[in-house]
């Protein structure tokens, strides 16, 4: 029995949650050409590269408008595990019902934000520090310690008259058991509602109220309900996008209603999985003023696919914020890069998908491609991808294009326990027609996985 070392440079970070994308036969033999020059240079950068944008500043384009703003949206059945009629009056099955209105999935949508800088992105991907970008604000945090919650036992009690208004913007508590000027993100458990349940290979429901719960159903007696409510003023920084402007909720436990000036927004589960909302339409028109209210209920049908050996509490546990982008920006990526036989050098193949929020098909945008070391110096760059005209958006839905390339990538520092070496990468859209600059969006990368292999 002999042992073999396995090492694969993988520069994987992020996944497309979209459609696969493949480079066009062309567009392949154009890669491989520009992979020979690169191997023959001896170098991963371009010492007279520049900025290859001018301007800053993201024009004004015309938006789509979200159409259902004032639709009656869900039933506050989608939890349950029931059959149901939903408000289209089709017969469903709640267990099919995950989310109604979310964003569909992609780093976009889930954890990646636009930054409005290059400088900025780096910082945001080494620091962990989505704040970084002027088009984040967070919802949570110690700075934002007004949130107002009360939770009852079951949706039966939060549905009555002193709490089924909650959402309303002229909404006037009658109780005395809701608390103010809590901080997020914090189980309710935690703030002195409710309390936490321990289980290992039973489910989590409470038989003094529940007996006989049959998958994919979830308790109706025993089922805290939180209701969430905040008010928030959108900052002239998230304007400064001149686009959609979206609410991130990175986790909840274990479904959740979203609400915005007295509004239905959306419905989500999953209580582990981050997603997000298009609100641009229910916010007010200066953006002040505005009201967030959010249903929580602590099991759903869900909850039967997430039980596992661990405590449940219920609320919101995970950060909330907002966050912006021009209505033309990059929705998602996947990167992944192969070491060479020598273990020496990388093709690094890269797919982007850009969207386009606007009225307005999107000609001559590009994507500057860069790698950074761990001490801020760039490591890799001119590499550019260049993309089909992004079309317009249709209705609600986003036009969009993918594109996909590849660059060698020469002497990387590899990566293992000992030395976790990593890099940022950063990819910037911009106009190649205007010159103007779009945004980048970035996320640090390891650059070898290693693992052992028992051969015989």
């Amino acid at each position: 029995m002999k042992w073999r070392k396995v090492m694969a440079f993988s520069l994987a970070a992020s996944m497309i949650a979209g459609q696969a994308v493949s480079a066009a036969p062309a567009a392949e033999a154009a890669s491989e050409s520009a992979l020979q020059t690169q191997a023959d240079s001896k170098s991963n950068t371009n010492a007279s590269y520049t900025d290859p944008w001018t301007k800053t500043a993201v024009p004004n384009q015309a938006a789509k408008v979200t159409s259902d703003v004032d639709k009656t949206k869900f039933t506050h059945k989608e939890w349950t595990g029931e059959t149901y009629t939903d408000v289209d009056g089709n017969q469903v099955k709640a267990a099919d019902v995950y989310g109604i209105n979310t964003e569909q999935a992609s780093t976009f949508a889930t954890t990646n934000v636009v930054y409005d800088s290059v400088e900025k992105a780096i910082k945001g991907a080494k620091d962990y520090d989505k704040a970084a970008s002027k088009y984040v604000q967070f919802l949570t945090g110690k700075d934002q310690a007004d949130w107002s919650l009360v939770v009852l036992q079951n949706q039966a009690l939060a549905q009555g008259d002193a709490y089924k208004d909650f959402y309303k913007t002229d909404y006037k508590a009658t109780t005395n058991d809701w608390k103010t000027n809590l901080q997020l993100p914090c189980s309710w458990t935690r703030q002195g509602f409710d309390f936490s349940i321990y289980t290992n290979v039973t489910m989590p429901w409470q038989s003094k109220y529940d007996s006989n719960v049959s998958a994919p159903n979830a308790p109706a007696n025993y089922n805290p309900v939180g209701l969430y409510r905040k008010t928030f003023k959108v900052t002239d920084d998230m304007k400064a996008a001149n686009g959609r402007v979206y609410l991130s909720f990175q986790g909840v436990e274990s479904s959740y209603y979203v609400y915005v000036n007295g509004k239905e927004v959306g419905y989500s589960e999953d209580s582990y999985s981050p997603h997000s909302f298009d609100i641009t339409d229910y916010l007010t028109t200066d953006g002040s003023d505005n009201l967030l209210a959010v249903e929580v209920h602590k099991f759903c049908d869900g909850t039967w696919m997430e039980d596992q050996d661990m405590y449940y509490d219920g609320g919101i546990f995970r950060d909330v914020y907002l966050y912006s982008a021009p209505l033309v920006h990059i929705q998602d990526y996947k990167v992944e890069t192969d070491l060479d036989e020598n273990y020496e050098n990388a093709t690094m193949k890269l797919n982007v998908t850009v969207a386009n929020a606007s009225k307005a098909a999107a000609e001559g945008y590009k994507v500057d491609v860069r790698l950074y070391d761990q001490d801020g110096k760039m490591f890799v760059n001119d590499m550019t991808m260049d993309l089909d005209t992004v079309p317009a958006a249709d209705g609600d839905t986003d036009g969009s294009v993918s594109t996909a390339g590849s660059k060698l990538v020469l002497s990387p520092e590899l990566w293992s326990a000992e030395t976790p070496n990593l890099y940022t990468m950063v990819l910037s859209l911009y106009d190649s027609k205007t010159g103007t600059y779009m945004g980048s969006v970035s996320q640090q990368l390891d650059s070898v996985r290693s693992s052992l292999q028992n051969q015989k």
